[in-house]
């Protein structure tokens, strides 16, 4: 946040200038005291950012004494699994939490301000034909609401999709991790000759692309196959596909590594215990209370959060939270982090 003090005087009628100030929804008057009879806080959204201008209005003149601008936080949907708990963290039978509250909770800690909305999706499991289904058809409904809300001017700045629908190369195409990128017309294309499931994921492909022509940022998750298979996803024009690296910047080893992959970033996070629970975005606060998990959640109202941090052990706990899923989160938190 950026402060430019203005030292001019701007002579209005005090009342006149109040009535106006109470049509705005964005209106404080300050309590009188013995040198400032009221002060009025009026904000105006321009562009991508609120222009804040503070009056106060004493010995019957109106002084404009500050103007603040801030960058307005991005809004940004997330397409994830969120109505199932899909991930283990304490090693105990049962999962703790939902991939999906897990990516909100990267965005929020980067970008505690921004306005995130959650699209969810079911679990994807191929074995399957109704499952792929529903999981295809929910995705394609989330991308139609977001291509059309970018049409009528509510565009979303960011998409994340730490989802995979994973491919294997086609050897006897001669198709490569190092030629995919090359191939990509041609994978949609083919896509479109193919099974129920995989006309609908090239479906999602292409509106996809037509968010990315909206000018919305479409994050899309590379996968976590190495060189064995990429994120079929990722063939989409305009998409920011995002590899994981270690935290010191090497290429974490199951992140897919193709011609694709056009950002590398960190996702690789320890895991580790705070006071009231566990920490797995790395900052040191809690990002999951002890008694929400599965292992512990028999201790609540019998045990203090000191007595249940003696007892969890780490070796029992995920050593990090690991893959292209959260290394999503983390790139869309390094380009927006700075508009504040």
């Amino acid at each position: 946040m950026s402060f430019i003090r203005q030292e001019f005087k701007t002579k209005l009628l005090a009342r006149g200038f109040e009535m106006a100030a109470r049509h705005s929804k964005l209106f404080r008057k300050s309590e009188p005291t013995e040198f400032v009879n009221f002060y009025i806080v009026l904000t105006q959204k321009v562009s991508n950012f609120l222009l804040r201008k503070v009056f106060i209005y004493k010995y019957g003149e109106i002084t404009m004494v500050t103007q603040i601008t801030s960058a307005v936080q991005p809004r940004i949907a997330v397409i994830d699994v969120f109505n199932d708990k899909t991930v283990d963290i304490d090693g105990f039978k049962g999962n703790d939490i939902s991939h999906g509250k897990i990516i909100v909770r990267f965005l929020r800690e980067g970008l505690p301000n921004a306005e995130i909305s959650k699209f969810s999706v079911p679990g994807f499991d191929n074995r399957t034909e109704k499952r792929r289904k529903e999981y295809a058809q929910a995705l394609e409904n989330h991308l139609q609401y977001l291509v059309s809300q970018a049409k009528s001017g509510k565009k979303y700045d960011a998409v994340n999709i730490s989802l995979a629908t994973l491919s294997t190369y086609r050897d006897e195409e001669g198709e490569t991790p190092a030629n995919v990128k090359s191939r990509c017309e041609l994978i949609k294309s083919n896509l479109s000759k193919m099974d129920e499931h995989s006309r609908d994921i090239g479906r999602c492909i292409a509106l996809i692309e037509v968010l990315s022509n909206l000018g919305t940022k479409v994050y899309i998750a590379a996968g976590n196959e190495n060189t064995e298979k990429y994120n079929i996803f990722n063939v989409a024009k305009g998409a920011i596909n995002v590899g994981a690296l270690n935290k010191d910047r090497t290429k974490e080893e199951n992140s897919c590594d193709n011609s694709l992959v056009n950002r590398w970033v960190r996702g690789v996070f320890p895991v580790t215990k705070t006071d009231d629970g566990i920490d797995f975005t790395g900052d040191g606060t809690t990002d999951i209370d002890y008694f929400d998990l599965s292992g512990v959640s028999v201790w609540k109202d019998k045990l203090s959060h000191k007595e249940v941090k003696e007892r969890v052990s780490l070796n029992g706990l995920m050593n990090s939270m690991s893959g292209t899923s959260f290394a999503v989160p983390t790139a869309i938190v390094e380009d927006f982090k700075n508009l504040r």
